[in-house]
């Protein structure tokens, strides 16, 4: 005997009568008979055959065969949760707004910060085998000014770029400047490689200075300065041949401020 069986249905078909019945045709028989799904897994003595090998299984005198419907995994039911919450949800929305509108509030304001010369810094005289100090008498100065708007009270990244460093390599075999932010009391507002300057120089034509807003102390906190603290020079040999084509003495900044 040879029971065979879909949810509730049950045959029991005599050995004589499924002689050379293979899982496949036990499939096809109820897939035709009672519109079972496709899906579904067969299993011969509680044992789970794959589709490949229906078709090559033969039932036997005593086997048990069932056709059950594969579990949908948790993950795509989460799934379909998900997707019918979206278009519930959507549906609503397109309701509510052919019966009202809302506006989400904004206000247009200037650039973030504004960036001025304060000072330029002098060299002095430059002569050739040479060398000097930045700037020229030996006094810390400000160069930019930058006025932060008042509405803004995020922090800022300042960074200071030499332009002209190849024009200037054909003068000075080194230039170096020690440059940080502070506010109007002197307070240093960085802190980006562990010390209270950064240094520009020829070889490194670019700084970043991280602006850190809690740092300010004085009271007019919308006010930074990038203030040059100091700085050395050597010159090429000149002999008695000029400096390159196209020398440049005096080093070119350029500021820029943006968010942080």
């Amino acid at each position: 005997m040879i029971e065979t069986r879909y949810g509730d249905y049950i045959h029991e078909v005599d050995l004589d009568k499924a002689t050379d019945t293979s899982i496949a045709e036990a499939r096809e028989f109820y897939e035709q008979e009672y519109n079972m799904p496709g899906r579904t897994q067969a299993i011969l003595n509680g044992k789970v055959i794959g589709k490949n090998s229906e078709s090559k299984t033969a039932l036997q005198d005593g086997d048990e065969l069932s056709f059950v419907v594969k579990k949908k995994s948790r993950k795509l039911m989460i799934i379909g949760a998900l997707l019918l919450t979206i278009l519930i949800s959507s549906g609503a929305f397109a309701f509510a707004w052919t019966s009202s509108n809302a506006s989400i509030g904004a206000v247009a304001k200037n650039d973030i910060a504004e960036v001025s010369v304060a000072n330029v810094p002098d060299l002095g005289y430059v002569w050739g085998h040479y060398r000097g100090r930045i700037p020229g008498n030996g006094i810390a100065l400000n160069m930019f000014l930058i006025d932060i708007e008042d509405d803004y009270t995020g922090d800022l990244q300042v960074d200071l770029y030499m332009t002209n460093a190849h024009n200037l390599s054909k003068v000075f075999k080194h230039l170096n400047m020690k440059v940080q932010l502070v506010d109007d009391l002197g307070n240093v507002l960085h802190s980006t490689s562990g010390h209270e300057w950064e240094l520009l120089t020829l070889e490194n034509g670019r700084v970043k200075l991280d602006l850190d807003r809690s740092l300010i102390g004085s009271p007019n906190d919308d006010i930074v300065y990038v203030k040059l603290i100091g700085g050395s020079y050597a010159t090429h040999n000149r002999s008695f041949m000029p400096w390159s084509t196209g020398y440049e003495v005096s080093p070119v900044l350029y500021c820029e401020v943006t968010q942080r």
